[in-house]
């Protein structure tokens, strides 16, 4: 809506500013969620995994997380996927080793 105004406002309009502010913040926003997304894509698995798996609070999960995470050197992967049809294709995991 924010773009759509700023076509329509005249440039001297103090209106047209606020929108203006809007569509640059979004813009930051999309581009920090952008530049998060890479690291973690083309960075490494073991880190992608353990930021995407590991508790965000504090207590006895996350204590149990960390101490197998560093006891091992390995994930298990698993794949969840489906024909076209919908029908359930079962694959064997992956044991990635990093």
């Amino acid at each position: 809506m924010a773009v759509q105004m700023l076509g329509r406002l005249p440039p001297t309009s103090g209106q047209r500013a606020v929108f203006k502010s809007q569509v640059e913040k979004v813009k930051v926003a999309l581009d920090q969620t952008k530049e998060s997304f890479n690291k973690l894509f083309t960075g490494s698995v073991s880190n992608a995994y353990n930021q995407i798996y590991r508790p965000a609070e504090e207590g006895e999960k996350r204590d149990y997380f960390d101490a197998v995470f560093k006891a091992r050197d390995y994930v298990t992967l698993a794949v969840d996927c489906s024909t076209e049809s919908t029908e359930d294709i079962t694959l064997p995991c992956i044991k990635y080793t990093w």
